[in-house]
């Protein structure tokens, strides 16, 4: 998949490639602005194609949004109704991750998009091709990788993390 790069910072990745949004943020906070940018790249692909994917991977410690910011989110992804996949990587642990399931199930609920969220890349991009047919999901996590380690973020940390999860759960 080739990416495109909408914005960059060094901890924050907006993307596109084929069908699917990318955004990876590694403990910044979402403002009005990453709003703005959702929107903008978002009403860009679905002027080229029927339905697209939305892919946010969120790192350890990245703050929940606001009320405001969570209310802004669920009205534009209505705009988009069933013309949006929206999926969630949510790699952390322990509170932080429970909090993160806490406001990917509240887009769900407040949303007509389909929405899930798991807690690996590669599961991520599984389930986003399963719902976009002709994806290959291989080819998206790889994508998603490429953009984390652009980040200085490995897969390493995800292995980790499972790992990690794994432990604590015996």
């Amino acid at each position: 998949m080739d990416l495109h790069i909408h914005y960059r910072s060094d901890r924050e990745i907006v993307a596109e490639a084929g069908p699917l949004f990318f955004r990876v943020v590694n403990g910044v906070e979402t403002d009005q602005a990453a709003v703005d940018r959702l929107v903008m790249v978002l009403d860009q692909l679905l002027e080229r194609r029927p339905t697209v994917g939305m892919i946010a991977i969120i790192e350890h410690g990245t703050p929940t949004p606001t009320p405001e910011i969570r209310q802004r989110v669920d009205t534009e992804l209505r705009r988009y109704g069933d013309r949006l996949v929206v999926g969630y990587a949510l790699l952390g642990l322990g509170f932080w991750a429970f909090d993160a399931n806490e406001f990917a199930a509240s887009r769900a609920a407040n949303t007509d998009a389909p929405v899930f969220a798991e807690r690996s890349v590669a599961k991520l991009a599984g389930r986003m091709a399963a719902e976009l047919i002709g994806l290959d999901a291989d080819a998206v996590a790889r994508s998603c990788e490429q953009l984390r380690a652009s980040l200085g973020l490995v897969a390493a940390s995800e292995a980790a993390m499972d790992a990690a999860a794994q432990a604590a759960a015996q």
